[in-house]
C-alpha cells in the first residue's frame, strides 16, 4: 500500500466530534432531561425529608425547641461541666481579644508605615585613660551600657515624657556593640523624624548621666558621641509584625464565635442542640433538580460519544466511492433556530419543497425512465415517508398522467396542430419510487438492484449506523457500478 492509500484509509476511518453538534444533539432530548431533572428533585426531597434534614420532621423539632424554651430545662453534672469548662475558654479568648485590641491601638509598631522608617542612629564611643583597666574591664563597661540604654530605668521616664507605654518605646529602640572599636549602637524608629532624634538624644543624655556615677564605682573612663544620624528607610520586618497581629485578632475572633456556637449547640434546649443542621424543601427541590439534570447530561453525552450513527452527509462523502445528493438544498422559508441547528451539524435543512428541488437535480439521471429503486439499510416504515414524497416530486417533474393543452406548453399545442380550444390528452405512466432491502440480506435483493432502471440509496442521519452504511454502500457500488448514489436526509 503507498503513502496515498494508507492517507486515504486513515481519513476514512477518522471521525470529527463537534462539541456544538454534541450540544445541540444532548438538547434535543430536552424532555428527557426535564423528567429526569424532576425524578431527581423528588427523589432527592424524599431522601432529606426521611433522614430529617428538612420536611416535616424538621417542622416538628422546630416547634418542638421553640416550646422548650420557654420551659426550665434540667443539666446533669457532665453536661453543665462541659459548658462551664468552654466558657471559661470564651471568657479567656476574650481577655486576650481586649488586651489584643489595646496593643494595637497603642504600638508605635502598628501604627509605622513599614515603607518610610523614620530611623535615628546613635554611635557612642568608650575611652579609659586609666592603666589599671583591663581589655576585659573594658568590655563589660560596653556591655554595660548596652543593656543600660534600654533599660526600664532609662526608657520610662522618655515615654512617660512622650506619653506613650514604657513597653511600645521599647518595641522601636534598637541596641547593639562593637568590641573591636570599643563602641555601643543604637537606633530609634518612630513615626516621625523629629520624634525619632527627640528620643535618641534623650537615651545619649541619660547615658551621660550614668558616666560619672560608673567611673566613680568601676574605674575612671569617658563615654561620648562619636556620630548621630537620622534617615527615612524601607524596614518589612515591621510589615511582617502587623501582619502577624492582625493574623492573631482574626483568629482569636473566631475561636470566641466557634466556642461560643459550640456552647450553643450542646445546651438543652436551643434549637440548635435539637436541629444542628437543616435545609428548607425549595433547596432540596433545587438540588435534587441539578442533580437530575447534571446526570441526564452527562449520559447523553457519553451516548453521543459512543453512538455509531450517521452524523453528517461529510461522513459519506470520505468513507464511500460513492455521490452523495445532500447539498446545496435550501428549502424556501427555512429560518429561524431550526435552520441554525441544521446548519451547525452540517447537515441539509429540510422542510416544505425539498423533494421538488431533488427532482430537478435527479431530472438528468431519470430521463426516460419510470422507476427508481431506494436502497437502504434502515426499516421499509422509516423510509416509506421519503418514497412517497419523492414519488410525488418526480411525478410532477415528468408529467405523469393526463396533461391539457390550455395548461401545457406551447411547443406540446404547436406540434400536435391543435386549435387554441382543443384539449388532448396525453396519457403518461405515472412514475414509480419502490424501495428494496439492504444489499446484504438477499440474492433476490441483489437481483432487484441489478435490473432497476435507476437506483439511489437513501440514509437518515443520527439513524443509520455508520458502520452498516459503509458496507452497504461498498456493496452497492460493486453491485451496480451506475447507481446515483445515496442521499442523506436529515433529521
Amino acid at each position: 500500500m503507498n503513502k496515498d492509500q494508507s492517507t486515504a484509509v486513515m481519513e476514512r476511518d477518522v471521525r470529527e466530534l463537534s462539541l456544538g453538534d454534541m450540544l445541540i444533539q444532548v438538547f434535543r432530548h430536552w424532555k428527557a432531561i426535564i423528567i429526569v431533572a424532576i425524578i431527581g428533585a423528588l427523589v432527592f426531597t424524599g431522601f432529606s425529608c426521611y433522614i430529617g434534614v428538612s420536611g416535616p420532621r424538621v417542622w416538628a423539632a422546630q416547634r418542638a425547641a421553640a416550646e422548650a424554651a420557654g420551659q426550665p430545662v434540667s443539666i446533669d453534672e457532665a453536661t453543665q461541666a462541659r459548658i462551664d469548662g468552654m466558657s471559661q475558654l470564651r471568657a479567656h479568648f476574650q481577655d486576650v481579644a481586649v488586651s489584643q485590641s489595646e496593643y494595637i491601638q497603642n504600638s508605635i509598631v502598628m501604627q509605622m508605615d513599614p515603607y518610610a522608617v523614620n530611623r535615628t542612629t546613635v554611635v557612642m564611643w568608650l575611652t579609659s585613660d586609666d592603666e589599671s583597666i583591663t581589655r576585659t574591664q573594658l568590655d563589660a563597661f560596653i556591655t554595660l551600657y548596652a543593656d543600660v540604654a534600654v533599660s526600664q530605668e532609662i526608657l520610662e521616664p522618655i515615654a512617660e515624657e512622650f506619653g506613650i507605654p514604657y513597653w511600645a518605646l521599647r518595641e522601636v529602640v534598637g541596641v547593639g556593640t562593637d568590641f573591636d572599636r570599643d563602641r555601643i549602637w543604637y537606633n530609634v524608629s518612630f513615626t516621625d523624624s523629629d520624634g525619632a532624634m527627640a528620643i535618641a538624644q534623650r537615651i545619649a543624655d541619660a547615658l551621660m548621666d550614668l558616666n560619672d556615677d560608673y567611673s566613680a564605682q568601676f574605674g575612671d573612663h569617658d563615654l561620648a558621641v562619636a556620630s548621630m544620624q537620622s534617615r527615612v528607610q524601607v524596614d518589612t520586618t515591621y510589615l511582617d509584625a502587623q501582619n502577624t497581629a492582625w493574623t492573631y485578632v482574626h483568629n482569636n475572633n473566631t475561636a470566641i464565635e466557634k466556642v461560643g456556637d459550640d456552647i450553643d449547640d450542646i445546651s438543652p434546649g436551643s434549637p440548635s442542640s435539637i436541629i444542628p443542621r437543616y435545609r428548607s424543601l425549595p433547596m432540596d427541590i433545587g438540588i435534587g433538580a441539578a442533580i437530575g439534570f447534571v446526570v441526564c447530561f452527562v449520559v447523553l453525552c457519553l451516548a453521543y460519544l459512543g453512538s455509531d450513527k450517521l452524523r453528517s452527509d461529510d461522513e459519506i462523502r470520505r468513507m464511500a466511492p460513492v455521490r452523495v445528493w445532500a447539498n446545496n438544498i435550501a428549502p424556501q422559508g427555512h429560518t429561524g433556530s431550526t435552520l441554525a441547528l441544521d446548519k451547525l451539524q452540517g447537515m441539509t435543512p429540510w422542510k416544505e419543497g425539498a423533494y421538488q428541488r431533488f427532482a430537478d437535480i435527479f431530472a438528468p439521471e431519470l430521463e426516460g425512465k419510470n422507476s427508481l429503486l431506494l436502497v437502504t439499510t434502515l426499516a421499509e416504515d422509516k423510509i416509506a415517508d421519503i418514497a412517497a414524497e419523492l414519488e410525488n416530486a418526480l411525478n410532477v417533474k415528468f408529467g405523469g398522467g393526463a396533461v391539457s393543452a390550455e395548461g401545457g406548453s406551447e411547443e406540446a399545442a404547436s406540434e400536435a396542430d391543435l386549435s387554441d380550444n382543443a384539449v388532448i390528452e396525453a396519457e403518461k405512466p405515472a412514475f414509480k419510487v419502490n424501495i428494496c432491502a439492504k444489499v446484504s440480506d438477499s440474492y433476490t435483493a441483489v437481483e432487484a438492484i441489478r435490473g432497476a432502471e435507476a437506483v439511489l440509496a437513501v440514509e437518515r442521519a443520527h439513524t443509520s449506523s455508520l458502520k452498516k452504511v459503509r458496507a452497504e454502500l461498498e456493496l452497492l457500488s460493486h453491485v451496480r457500478e451506475d447507481a446515483m448514489g445515496v442521499m442523506v436526509r436529515g433529521i
